[in-house]
């Protein structure tokens, strides 16, 4: 063993590399553990001497290096295989004369602690076993979510009317329907809306009406106590007035009979039954005889009916402008009965 091995290290290496020997470290990872008291020896080498042209260079021992602790894998199973390389020199190749001395070999890099953790382990591979399983679950998971969103989203066509590209928008999913579907409501029965039946005119009272006998002093009237006999509902009596010399008076320009109502009412109709035939007979609406133009108006008969647009008022008046002639000749009006429709 060279003089510049240490002891202790040289008996370690005794006790490796001898065939009888039981005490020294049989693994490469004992052997590592037994080499961990060393530093690496510092790479120094002896200045080369001068090259002659008879004698060829040797290059010293010294010039290697120890392994420093933590090598790999590959230097600690070298060293476990009987690896005795420091202990001995190496013959360097024969150099030419005027050649210059190769420069000394360089102390090999000490491996990190990682390299000895991996030579320990029983290897130094990197195994991308378990980052292949993570990417092929995140891609399953995204192509569930994918499938899912998919499923349960509207169809997007994928080219619209207008030949344009149609946008990927999550269509709202449409409510569900209810289990049960509610009986409608009811409807309510429609109430019957009475219309108010129009107010039938009813006589309630009568006046004859002598304006212009009035006016010139004349207080005998057109037979006022007999007016009650035209609507008294017997045909059998009458409202009479006084008998002129003619149809046309003479004196005045006509006489009238004013009808009271109960209350307002619309009427249209007004027939007289008489015991006349002939004249003129006018109808207007109030107890003016001479304002405003007739509704109707007509000569007289058995049976006489004025018929006008519905006029609504609680007064129709009358006026006789020309005298019919009674069955007997007579110039005068005879009543029987006034119907008001």
């Amino acid at each position: 063993m060279p003089d510049e091995v240490p002891a202790d290290l040289a008996d370690l290496t005794r006790r490796t590399l001898a065939r009888d020997s039981t005490d020294g470290p049989r693994t490469p990872a004992a052997l590592v553990a037994a080499l961990e008291p060393w530093e690496p020896v510092g790479s120094t080498s002896r200045p080369a001497p001068a090259p002659s042209a008879t004698s060829p260079v040797r290059q010293s021992v010294k010039d290697r290096s120890i392994a420093p602790r933590g090598t790999g894998a590959a230097g600690a199973t070298a060293a476990g295989a009987g690896a005795g390389v420091a202990a001995t020199a190496a013959m360097p190749p024969t150099v030419r004369p005027g050649t210059p001395a190769p420069a000394p070999a360089a102390s090999p890099r000490p491996a990190d602690s990682g390299s000895a953790a991996a030579a320990a382990s029983g290897g130094g591979r990197f195994d991308p076993t378990w980052i292949t399983l993570v990417i092929v679950a995140i891609t399953v998971v995204l192509g569930l979510m994918w499938a899912l969103s998919t499923a349960f989203s509207g169809f997007v066509p994928p080219v619209q009317s207008d030949g344009g590209e149609a946008a990927r928008a999550e269509q709202p999913a449409a409510p569900e329907a209810d289990a049960q579907t509610e009986e409608p409501a009811p409807e309510p029965e429609p109430v019957e809306t009475k219309t108010p039946e129009p107010v039938r005119p009813v006589i309630e009272s009568a006046e004859a009406l002598d304006p212009e006998g009035e006016a010139s002093g004349d207080t005998v009237g057109e037979h006022p106590e007999a007016v009650q006999y035209a609507y008294d509902g017997q045909p059998e009596t009458f409202w009479y007035t006084r008998t002129y010399a003619r149809p046309t008076y003479g004196m005045k320009t006509g006489v009238g009979f004013l009808i009271k109502l109960e209350e307002k009412a619309p009427v249209s109709t007004i027939v007289l039954d008489t015991n006349n035939d002939g004249g003129t007979v006018e109808v207007r609406a109030g107890s003016d005889p001479t304002e405003g133009k007739p509704l109707a108006s007509g000569s007289f008969a058995p049976s006489t009916e004025l018929e006008f647009d519905t006029t609504e008022s609680d007064e129709f008046v009358l006026w006789f402008p020309e005298l019919p002639s009674t069955f007997n000749g007579k110039n005068r009006v005879e009543l029987n009965e006034i119907l008001v429709s």
